[in-house]
């Protein structure tokens, strides 16, 4: 799952790396699923 999430972030990354703005936004989605499936993986809420 974690290779899903980096490929989603490279997809849009490249299609919107003229428009930083976007960028901040696709990166916290990007942590905050992480951060999620980790806490999933070891049992904490």
């Amino acid at each position: 799952m974690k290779q899903y999430f980096h490929n989603l972030l490279l997809i849009v990354f490249n299609r919107n790396i003229k428009n930083p703005s976007n960028i901040y936004s696709i990166l916290n989605f990007y942590f905050n699923n992480f951060q999620a499936e980790e806490n999933y993986a070891h049992g904490t809420p």
